[in-house]
């Protein structure tokens, strides 16, 4: 068995921050007259996910992004991937001859509140041990809904793409980066794109929730997810909520 790699923690004392010296001509030059500041510029729109098709949808560069490894993956996009999750169970849905799903905005706060939830009382159920919002249907009613027919799928995957079976790692310059232990291979954080398609994958692999993504009769759809820690592990928590037309 190898040897396991030292990792040595090195504290350094903070430096204070001290101006750069300037240096004058003589005579001191006199003050230019102040101008106006510039214009700030414009903030670029922000694309609507959700009025594009899944085939546009993942063709926008973002979606190829990894995830960003800060503390508790704090940076991830969660607007981007909800919307790469609901594209992508479109897709499972096209490759079956069924009609895309249409974006619910009613349903999305739904699902990040269970998402959130999960993340926050540590637990992955449908039900929650939170009496007024315990039942899918506790939910939908909060939240003034009462469509004829819908749905819940949940999921979590950790945010690095990792194979079955064990990996080592190493710290460099306060950088972790991990390796499987049989081939060595670095193990990376998810893509949007990644994460998404694998998400629905392993939802079509449960015939309970390929049965959900598949049923002809749901029109709506929205995703809800959470980042954050799971029995130590670095995750994003899943809501997929489904529904028939809503009134």
């Amino acid at each position: 068995m190898p040897a396991r790699p030292k990792l040595l923690l090195l504290l350094l004392p903070l430096l204070p921050l001290l101006p750069l010296p300037r240096t004058y001509a003589w005579p001191i030059p006199t003050t230019a007259p102040a101008t106006a500041p510039a214009a700030p510029a414009p903030a670029p729109a922000k694309i609507d996910y959700y009025a594009l098709s899944a085939e546009d949808f993942f063709k926008l560069p973002a979606v190829k992004d990894r995830f960003k490894e800060t503390a508790t993956f704090s940076q991830l996009d969660r607007d981007l991937l909800e919307a790469a999750i609901f594209h992508a169970t479109n897709q499972a849905r096209a490759k079956q001859k069924l009609p895309p799903l249409k974006f619910a905005p009613q349903l999305a706060p739904i699902a990040r509140q269970h998402s959130d939830e999960m993340v926050q009382l540590q637990y992955i159920e449908h039900d929650s041990p939170v009496p007024e919002f315990h039942t899918v249907t506790d939910r939908f009613t909060r939240a003034g809904l009462k469509p004829q027919q819908y749905a819940e799928n949940i999921a979590m995957l950790p945010t690095i793409d990792a194979p079955p079976g064990e990996f080592k790692y190493t710290i460099e310059n306060g950088v972790t980066r991990r390796f499987t232990a049989d081939t060595g291979k670095e193990i990376l954080p998810y893509t949007y794109d990644g994460y998404a398609h694998a998400c629905v994958q392993g939802w079509m692999d449960s015939p309970h929730h390929r049965a959900n993504i598949l049923e002809p009769h749901m029109t709506h759809m929205a995703i809800g997810l959470a980042v954050g820690l799971y029995e130590k592990q670095d995750s994003v928590l899943v809501t997929q909520n489904f529904s028939t037309p809503l009134k």
